[in-house]
């Protein structure tokens, strides 16, 4: 899927407010420094296709998308995050560097589409 100039969401996550750790997991401490002082932020969606493999046989909920990329993906704010690309059937169809946007949520997995830049 190819979506050169397109409209996407924000990611919510948090940030501590310690150490300036960056997350889109949910947690009650900071992964860094095990501070409590942690607050909700907003990442913009855009990032960069970190590595990904193909899923020919996924769960049960994403059965009739198969195959599929499943992506971790460098946020342009210096955090990581998880989430699947519909439309990607090959590898051939995606490269580590790609840049991606976010497109909301499926459920708990999140949707991420090429910019085609």
């Amino acid at each position: 899927m190819q979506e050169g100039t397109a409209k996407h969401e924000d990611i919510e996550g948090l940030q501590c407010s310690e150490c300036g750790h960056m997350s889109t997991t949910f947690s009650v401490v900071c992964r860094k420094c095990l501070s409590g002082k942690l607050v909700k932020r907003k990442f913009d969606g855009r990032g960069r296709v970190r590595t990904f493999t193909i899923l020919n046989v996924p769960s049960e909920s994403f059965a009739s998308d198969a195959p599929y990329a499943y992506v971790i993906v460098d946020l342009q704010e210096g955090c990581g995050t998880s989430g699947w690309m519909p439309g990607i059937r090959s590898a051939a169809d995606l490269a580590i560097g790609d840049d991606v946007l976010y497109k909301g949520r499926r459920g708990d997995a999140a949707i991420f589409v090429k910019t085609g830049s």
